[in-house]
C-alpha cells in the first residue's frame, strides 16, 4: 500500500506542477495577446476605414484620395477615365510609360513621333 502512496504522490505532484505550469503559460498568451490587442489599435485605428492614398490622374493630372486597396481601378473624379491600380509594390519593374490611350498629354506626341522615325 506504501507503493501506491507514493505513487499517487508522485502523480498528484505532477498534476500540481502541470497546473502551475499552465498558469504560467496562460499568463504569458494573455500578455501576448495584449501587446497584439494594441498593435492592432495603432495599425487599424477604430476612426478611420483605414489608409488614404493619394492618386494622380495619368490622364488629366487631377489629384485625389481614395480610401481603400481593394480596389484594382478607380475613376477620376474630374476626367471619368478609369485608372488602373497596381498594388503589387513592386517597384522594380520598367515602367512602360506612355501606351497611347490618354488625351492630352505630352507622351503620346512622343510615341508617336517615335514611331514616324522607324
Amino acid at each position: 500500500m506504501s507503493d501506491l502512496n507514493n505513487q499517487i504522490e508522485k502523480i498528484l505532484k505532477e498534476i500540481s506542477e502541470i497546473k502551475e505550469n499552465q498558469k504560467i503559460a496562460n499568463e504569458k498568451i494573455e500578455k501576448i495577446q495584449n501587446t497584439i490587442d494594441d498593435i492592432e489599435k495603432d495599425i487599424f485605428s477604430d476612426d478611420t476605414c483605414g489608409y488614404e492614398f493619394e492618386i494622380v490622374c495619368p490622364y488629366c493630372e487631377y489629384e485625389f484620395l481614395i480610401d481603400t486597396t481593394d480596389n484594382k481601378e478607380v475613376k477620376c473624379p474630374e476626367c471619368n477615365n478609369l485608372i488602373e491600380l497596381d498594388w503589387s509594390g513592386n517597384l522594380d519593374e520598367e515602367a512602360t510609360g506612355c501606351e497611347g490611350k490618354c488625351c492630352g498629354c505630352t507622351e503620346c506626341k512622343e510615341v508617336s513621333d517615335e514611331d514616324d522615325d522607324m
